[in-house]
């Protein structure tokens, strides 16, 4: 597990340790503006059982022609996976008027990043470039999903009515070139629009 901070100042970020529902971080030596935490999980193989499939590819969006790929494999299936998680937040210190940092990006596999000009535009990049119309999910506080999709630039744009503290959520799934794993890529940003 790795973490990466960026924005005014020098930040430093360290893990603490687990927390109930996210992990818990110290920061020190940030200035006042939008502070980027990132941070990236192990990767680990994961094999999922006939029965448990459905319910993954129910919850995560990807491109149809990766779900058919999963569709393919011969029944019953054990699907294997190598699963990789991505993580980022937007913490704004004293106040948010100095967003340089948002649309920086952590060199992640998959991730969003901001928009200087505004707290309403986010994209989605994998490997660095933009991907356009792909599906992702805005969660908001009270925990229901909206489907949204990037538009051709790879941008998503936010409802007008999504206020408070939220997150966005990719998954990117690559099939095999051959006989092996898939590879699944998940990525968050959460941050708070008022």
């Amino acid at each position: 597990d790795s973490v990466v901070a960026f924005g005014p100042g020098k930040p430093q970020v360290h893990i603490v340790g687990p927390g109930p529902k996210a992990l818990n971080l110290h920061v020190a030596g940030a200035g006042d503006g939008l502070l980027v935490v990132g941070g990236s999980a192990k990767p680990r193989d994961v094999d999922y059982a006939e029965d448990r499939i459905p319910l993954i590819l129910g919850e995560y969006r990807v491109l149809p022609q990766a779900a058919a790929a999963v569709e393919a494999l011969p029944k019953p299936r054990t699907w294997q996976v190598v699963s990789r998680r991505f993580a980022k937040t937007f913490v704004c210190v004293q106040s948010c008027r100095d967003r340089s940092s948002a649309d920086r990006s952590t060199g992640a596999h998959l991730e969003f990043v901001g928009s200087r000009a505004s707290g309403e535009h986010f994209r989605l990049l994998a490997s660095g470039r933009a991907l356009a119309s792909y599906p992702i999910d805005l969660v908001g506080q009270d925990g229901k999903r909206r489907h949204l999709t990037t538009d051709a630039r790879g941008e998503v744009h936010l409802p007008a009515d999504a206020r408070g503290m939220m997150m966005l959520f990719a998954a990117k799934l690559e099939p095999p070139a051959g006989a092996g794993r898939f590879t699944l890529d998940l990525t968050s940003l959460t941050f708070s629009r008022t």
